[in-house]
């Protein structure tokens, strides 16, 4: 797993570029016109914490934004959390999800 950062604050805007890479039977996919895309945040035993917005940046270039505002980040848990992004090809066949991403959740000092 690779950590996103050196601590994410709770109720602060999450925003994360990502650049994807997915890989199908081996080969590379080049184009994602058409695919969707969603991720979400997860405990480390599973539990659901939070779904997360992905907005396309470039679909030539392969790259997302995730995003959460800071209303719901608050109510993210003090710990490590988990996060992927799953891509679903136009016709729903193909499902791949990304390497998981560990973010590391710090309670606010300032309130």
């Amino acid at each position: 797993m690779t950590d996103v950062s050196p601590g994410f604050k709770q109720g602060t805007t999450f925003a994360l570029p990502l650049r994807l890479h997915p890989v199908v039977a081996g080969v590379a996919v080049a184009d994602l016109t058409g695919w969707t895309a969603r991720a979400q945040v997860r405990q480390a035993n599973g539990a659901l914490v939070s779904d997360l917005t992905v907005d396309w940046v470039d679909r030539a270039e392969r790259l997302v934004s995730l995003t959460c505002p800071a209303g719901t980040t608050a109510a993210w848990p003090v710990a490590k959390l988990n996060v992927d992004v799953e891509l679903i090809s136009p016709d729903g066949a193909v499902r791949i999800n990304s390497s998981t991403m560990t973010i590391t959740v710090l309670a606010r000092v300032t309130q």
